[in-house]
């Protein structure tokens, strides 16, 4: 037992399960009795939280379920030693600038330790002090993100510590008559034990991933229905509609690269984008959300301008501008000597917030019936001609923790995992597949929408004017958690409210039942 105690404070822990009395240290024959230096409240909250997040936590969910009476007093008990704690501490952990730790919390943790008289306590012991401890934290965290979001996460040896969102969007939705919480098999994770910070993993092998605060308008859960997006997917043939420019074939390997050159007829191209962009501008939606391969770099800037005046205009006028994020869509463009596949997302003011770009490759099956621009692949894979940049932000807002993804990017297994650890609300997917509302597109959106009540929207360029016999040529799809059918359509462009949205899939309920 003194091991074990000695195991929880020593420097060169790696891992400990607490009722098995199992040790492993990076320090071969290590007897634990260097202790860790903790300097922030953060520290040794990420600390305790990196022990507990493995099998401890479920033997802890264990005994929860066979002596409640027993860890609902533990933890009492230990709320109540940390408000005496606090009341007498010099440093309450209530703001940003009174986070160091204490020598009184230091000490109280190891009472917390040293009390402990068998392996079962000691985990009762951990488990309430890292509960109450984050109860704790629940002003400080408030207070930093109304007056310090950037600071976010805070980085620790042990990994970063995370704020916890409250999405109003997604607590909109669990207000509505027809949510239904789905049943998560992931559910025991600490991550959903606790209510203001998890800890996730510091870095990722295959994806840079950084925070960055955003700051958008203020919704009332009330009002969340009235949130309005625009959606202009277009109704473009891939085979008719742009140029489509290959290169040699990959020595040692079977695939055609290609990339999108300009649009055929350039001219009638943009006079359709322009005039269905005027449209959505005229009806001031929230978010304006374009998709994959198709806004050219010289038509992306004539929208930005179009975007930029239409606000400019409202606020000359003293009319109200809703508008709150532009998503350009993607287009290949040449970037550094390289060709990438990149988007840009704006602000409501029309500064860019960010460029999304393209972080993996598509691979166009080859396919006997292509025709016209696509004929190159009637006998070999093709293979997208953009460059790999493993580079992903996350967008912490009043809305939720957001991410932006072109196409493939949202369905790989790795960013999956991001999603999950980062624990991100909502989504948006500037697409180009015949299938953003089934497949592997579908099972993505469940899979976040049980794990982590993720909203993912995809505005999906179709590839053709027109869908085979007895399918739809979806464009918009829009999964929202809580409720089993996804929001459809197949319009080339228009505004949609997230009550219109809860209506369609309020009604395919209805209908299924």
């Amino acid at each position: 037992m003194d091991r074990l105690r000695r195991a929880i404070r020593c420097r060169s822990l790696v891992s400990v399960q607490v009722l098995k009395g199992e040790v492993v240290c990076a320090v071969p024959a290590c007897d634990c009795r260097q202790e860790i230096e903790l300097h922030t409240i953060f520290e040794l909250y990420a600390r305790l939280y990196t022990l507990l997040d493995n099998t401890n936590y479920a033997d802890y969910e264990s005994m929860r379920w066979s002596d409640s009476d027993g860890v609902r007093h533990a933890l009492e008990v230990m709320r109540h030693s940390w408000e005496v704690h606090m009341e007498a501490s010099s440093r309450p952990y209530r703001d940003h600038m009174d986070i160091r730790l204490s020598e009184e919390t230091k000490g109280l943790f190891g009472d917390v330790i040293d009390k402990a008289d068998s392996p079962t306590t000691l985990l009762l012991h951990l488990m309430s002090f890292l509960l109450a401890l984050d109860e704790w934290l629940s002003e400080l965290k408030d207070e930093m993100m109304s007056f310090t979001p950037s600071e976010f996460p805070i980085r620790t040896a042990f990994g970063d510590v995370v704020p916890q969102w409250d999405s109003a969007i997604l607590r909109a939705l669990q207000r509505n008559s027809a949510y239904e919480a789905a049943v998560d098999p992931n559910y025991l994770l600490l991550s959903k034990k606790v209510n203001n910070f998890h800890v996730a993993r510091s870095s990722y092998a295959h994806y840079e991933v950084k925070h960055q605060y955003v700051d958008l308008p203020m919704y009332a859960v009330e009002r969340v229905a009235e949130l309005t997006i625009g959606f202009l997917p277009g109704k473009w043939d891939l085979s008719r509609d742009y140029r489509i420019v290959t290169e040699e074939p990959i020595e040692g390997e079977d695939l055609l690269p290609f990339f999108f050159g300009n649009p055929t007829d350039e001219e009638a191209y943009n006079a359709y984008v322009t005039e269905a962009f005027t449209y959505i501008l005229k009806r001031n939606p929230d978010i304006i959300m374009l998709p994959e391969l198709f806004t050219p770099p010289t038509l992306r800037e004539e929208l930005k301008a179009m975007y930029i005046a239409e606000r400019q205009r409202r606020k000359r006028e003293r009319q109200p501008s809703r508008a709150a994020l532009f998503l350009t869509g993607s287009y290949h463009e040449q970037e550094g000597g390289h060709v990438r596949n990149a988007a840009q997302v704006l602000t409501r003011t029309g500064n860019l917030l960010t460029t999304v770009y393209k972080m993996n490759r598509f691979i166009l099956h080859r396919n006997k019936r292509f025709q016209e621009e696509l004929a190159p692949f009637l006998y070999i894979d093709g293979v997208e001609r953009n460059q790999y940049r493993r580079e992903l932000t996350l967008f912490e807002t009043r809305w939720g923790r957001m991410a932006f993804f072109i196409c493939v990017d949202f369905i790989t297994h790795h960013i999956e995992r991001i999603l999950v650890d980062r624990r991100v609300d909502i989504v948006f997917v500037m697409a180009m597949t015949p299938n953003p509302a089934g497949g592997k597109f579908i099972r993505k959106m469940q899979d976040l929408a049980e794990r982590n009540g993720t909203i993912v929207v995809v505005c999906n360029q179709y590839g053709s004017a027109t869908a085979p016999k007895g399918k739809k040529a979806v464009r918009i799809v829009v999964s929202l958690p809580g409720y089993r059918h996804v929001f459809v359509d197949e319009s080339d462009y228009g505004v949609i409210s997230i009550g219109d949205m809860l209506s369609y899939v309020e009604q395919k309920h209805a209908e299924k039942q």
